[in-house]
């Protein structure tokens, strides 16, 4: 085919109750369509090389930016919660997740003593896939917290790799966190409620390893501050 250098940013994600017209994350909706490429950065670091990858590739490409990453502007560091130990856990996420996913990390290790390894995503198309099945060799239990919704979503796909990679070395089923299957709220309060948060992940954690019922405050995550950081032009 012929060369097509074309590159679009986008905004997507929760910010100030903009309901489905703004906030809801659709990157696992173009990345259905083949020979687009689909980036949705998690940190300055994977923004500045997702964009400048776009622009030097005869390939469209989308970059699909969340709004609730701007108020941070640091990079992402480390993959581990701190601790000894072996991971007893992958979890994998993209975009704003992954700073939901490192905030779970922290607060299953200093609650539980639980140890998971958080893999980024910031491609989703094609999936940077090596890292996923590279972590859950070890840890052999995999979650994955997707900013969009479940149905035919990256989550899917993730899931879907590992089944058809590594099915046989999982010791308990993968499980997926995710909005509900419904549009994103204006409401502010119900915006906070819908996105799923470090909590979330917590208790889905706790749940695949067999601990569920033990669940303790988890207050304090992002999910209860970012909200304020920015509050938009309106």
């Amino acid at each position: 085919t012929d060369p097509l250098p074309v590159t679009i940013r986008t905004i997507v994600g929760r910010g100030w109750g903009q309901g489905p017209t703004h906030s809801q994350f659709l990157g696992s909706t173009f990345a259905h369509f083949p020979g687009l490429t689909v980036v949705a950065p998690y940190d300055t670091v994977s923004a500045r090389a997702g964009l400048r990858n776009a622009l030097c590739d005869d390939r469209p490409t989308l970059v699909v930016e969340h709004r609730a990453l701007y108020p941070d502007r640091l990079p992402w560091s480390g993959s581990r919660a701190p601790g000894a130990g072996a991971p007893r856990g992958t979890v994998v996420s993209c975009s704003v997740g992954v700073w939901e996913a490192s905030d779970a990390a922290g607060m299953l290790w200093d609650t539980y003593g639980i140890s998971v390894e958080v893999v980024p995503v910031f491609q989703l198309r094609p999936l940077q896939v090596a890292w996923i099945l590279d972590s859950l060799a070890e840890t052999r239990h995999l979650l994955v917290l997707d900013p969009g919704w479940t149905a035919y979503g990256f989550g899917a796909e993730v899931l879907a790799c590992a089944a058809e990679s590594m099915a046989e070395y999982l010791d308990a089923a993968p499980v997926r966190v995710a909005p509900p299957d419904v549009p994103a709220p204006t409401s502010a309060p119900l915006e906070a409620a819908y996105w799923p948060g470090a909590d979330a992940v917590v208790q889905a954690v706790l749940r695949m390893l067999g601990r569920e019922g033990t669940v303790k405050g988890t207050e304090g995550t992002r999910e209860g501050t970012d909200k304020d950081a920015f509050t938009g032009p309106y």
